[in-house]
């Protein structure tokens, strides 16, 4: 007969791995406090094996630490942390000439030839809701804008592929084409 595990078990299994085994691995490792954002290349050991930054991955851990914040700790590191990838994408991994988001970026931003690839949903799933709903527990009476309002709408166009985009750094040889 299998073993069964009810609901609460299970939670308090899966807080015990995000809390004391996933968290710890990547944080406060991951920080890029030079250029902000974070970084998302690790070998087993905790080694950075790569700087280059995925944005989609700044959008995912924004989004897991501001749902931490907001539910479960109110952690300021996982407050600094989230902030510092939400200010990295609205800075860094929007191009300015069209309004979509990069895919992939250097450790300072600047757009990798990957990032030609431009993706319609970046963000999934969305930093936005844990973000406005922190703002609306620091101002009830007034929700500010999150900066990155326009990301979703702006990144409409399908994703397309454009392999000489004008000042991007060079492919690399594990890049795929």
């Amino acid at each position: 007969m299998a073993a069964t595990l009810d609901l609460t078990t299970l939670g308090a299994f899966y807080r015990r791995q995000l809390l004391e085994d996933v968290l710890p691995f990547w944080f406060p490792r991951a920080y890029d406090e030079k250029n902000g954002g974070l970084y998302h290349c690790f070998d087993a050991d905790g080694t950075l094996v790569d700087t280059d930054k995925s944005v989609w991955a700044q959008g995912r851990m924004a989004w897991m630490l501001l749902t931490m914040y907001n539910s479960i700790e109110k952690n300021p590191d996982w407050l600094k942390w989230a902030e510092s990838a939400l200010n990295f994408l609205t800075a860094k991994c929007v191009d300015p000439a069209d309004g979509r988001m990069y895919f992939h970026v250097e450790a300072d931003g600047t757009p990798s030839a990957s990032a030609a690839m431009r993706t319609a949903n970046p963000l999934p799933p969305s930093p936005l809701p844990p973000m406005r709903k922190l703002q609306e527990m620091k101002n009830p009476q007034k929700p500010r804008a999150t900066g990155l309002t326009s990301l979703r709408t702006s990144a409409s166009p399908p994703a397309r592929w454009f392999p000489n985009s004008p000042g991007t750094v060079p492919r690399r040889d594990w890049e795929h084409a």
